[in-house]
């Protein structure tokens, strides 16, 4: 579907050497698109564990996924029930969601593991492997991580199995199929970061739940961001430079980060300019 660009950041570190982008595909049978080649495993584990923890917003009054989400949990899931994030980061979700659930994480970089386990009543492991095999969950919530994971499906596989009988695992990532990806392809603003190696949608979704005898029981797309008509009007013509011609963007966008002295990765205009994430919430079969 189209190369992707080099990049020196990685999880809100510079790196010394940068990280070749590869190619973006996309399986004709499970629909899948997907970043190859990708840094081995190991190496990915040490990437994701840096002592960087700002990398990922934390505030959830400013993050639309979670308010989806919390209210998903709410309704469907009792006060009392054990949650498991995956991929907690410093514990902003779970912490918002008060004291009444049991509250559980796992965090692959450290650094922001010792930040959620300061929060009242949290427990936090660095591998699900850590979790007792006995355990089970009412929820698992799965929020901007399965776009870091090379196989998909082996994850939710997982996930799914650590599931009470009536269980939910609910995920939240970018919709493949939203209409302007399909439109700039490889130079989609979510194709960008080299954290993000696979991409599903609702016919990956389904596609996997036919497969896996699994059940998908609602699925939802929505903005990521809420955008100003200004920021709509400014970061429109942006986002279709880059998907034209991405490396003129880069050289001129890290040429304006110079010139004006600011640090941190360079950003790539398209976050809410269209319906660009979706909520999935699974279970297994009875």
């Amino acid at each position: 579907m189209g190369r992707l660009q080099d990049h020196h950041w990685f999880a809100g570190e510079r790196l010394p050497t940068e990280i070749p982008g590869g190619g973006l595909y996309a399986c004709s049978r499970c629909y899948l698109k997907f970043r190859s080649p990708t840094p081995e495993p190991e190496l990915l584990r040490q990437l994701y564990d840096n002592a960087v923890t700002d990398t990922w917003s934390d505030v959830g009054s400013e993050r639309e996924d979670w308010k989806r989400i919390s209210e998903l949990l709410r309704g469907r899931v009792s006060s009392d029930a054990r949650i498991l994030d995956y991929g907690c980061f410093t514990g902003g979700l779970l912490d918002s969601l008060g004291t009444d659930y049991e509250r559980y994480g796992i965090e692959i970089n450290r650094a922001a593991a010792d930040l959620a386990r300061k929060k009242d009543g949290l427990v936090v492991w660095e591998d699900l492997r850590e979790a007792p095999a006995s355990l089970r969950f009412q929820a698992i919530v799965l929020i901007d991580v399965i776009e870091h994971v090379v196989d998909p499906g082996v994850l939710l596989d997982q996930l799914l199995e650590r599931l009470d009988a009536d269980g939910l695992l609910i995920v939240s990532t970018g919709d493949a199929d939203n209409r302007l990806w399909h439109r700039l392809r490889a130079n989609w603003w979510y194709c960008f970061p080299p954290e993000h190696v696979a991409f599903i949608s609702k016919r990956w979704l389904e596609s996997y739940a036919s497969r896996r005898k699994a059940v998908v029981l609602e699925l939802t797309t929505f903005r990521y961001a809420q955008l100003s008509v200004r920021r709509l009007v400014t970061d429109l013509p942006l986002t279709l430079f880059f998907g034209i011609a991405p490396r003129a963007y880069l050289k001129l966008g890290y040429l304006w980060k110079r010139i004006m002295s600011r640090d941190g990765a360079l950003v790539v205009r398209g976050v809410g300019l269209t319906e660009d994430h979706l909520v999935a919430v699974l279970k297994r079969p009875r």
